[in-house]
């Protein structure tokens, strides 16, 4: 009998902990679109819900808009598995144009350097200091080289490289994930007129 009420007494408590976490855990998500959705109108940018998609990890709200002459997309999302699960917002800063050249530019690493033996040596646009930090691809590279080759340019992705880790460029998009959720209004400034500052300057 005692055996009985151990283990069901054990099962009871971790049912009565389950019933208090669901609403606590529904309580703080709430708390938190709150403060995206005042966020979203302080900048004058558009709160969306849409449909929650826990197992790809992607939250069930984005924001978009327009800010500083770029379009702008953000959203929280879940990496990871178990304990070593994260969260994170994901920015993009939107070009005035895609190239459709399968750009991708990214800082020099180890995960650089494993792309580069899968796709293949990157673009070289001649300046060695450049060069030497970032992993450029483009296809057909001839596209690409103008642009990229462009001093004013090259500046401006060392200097964002180097605020912002956990960047890369894409196709049509500057791109931006940090650790953590970012809903304080002074930060999202910051970051949005970084990235919308970059992105116009990827121009044909």
């Amino acid at each position: 009998m005692a055996d009985f009420i151990s283990e069901y007494g054990f099962l009871f408590g971790i049912g009565t902990f389950m019933i208090a976490i669901f609403p606590l855990a529904a309580y703080m998500a709430k708390r938190q679109k709150e403060k995206f959705k005042q966020a979203a109108m302080q900048l004058g940018l558009q709160y969306n819900e849409g449909i929650k998609m826990p197992l790809l990890g992607v939250s069930d709200w984005n924001i978009t808009g327009e800010y500083e002459g770029s379009q702008v997309f953000f959203e929280t999302i879940r990496q990871g598995s178990g304990k070593s699960k994260r969260t994170y917002t994901r920015f993009r800063a939107y070009f005035a144009q895609p190239f459709n050249s399968d750009l991708h530019i990214s800082r020099e690493g180890l995960g650089s350097k494993l792309m580069q033996k899968i796709k293949g040596k990157d673009i070289q646009t001649g300046n060695p200091d450049f060069d030497g930090k970032f992993l450029l691809k483009a296809s057909p590279e001839a596209n690409m080289i103008p642009v990229l080759s462009r001093p004013d340019l090259q500046q401006a992705l060392i200097k964002f490289f180097d605020d912002f880790k956990g960047s890369h460029i894409q196709d049509d998009a500057v791109v931006f994930t940090a650790r953590g959720t970012v809903h304080n209004i002074d930060r999202l400034r910051t970051i949005l007129g970084e990235m919308t500052r970059l992105s116009k300057m990827f121009k044909a």
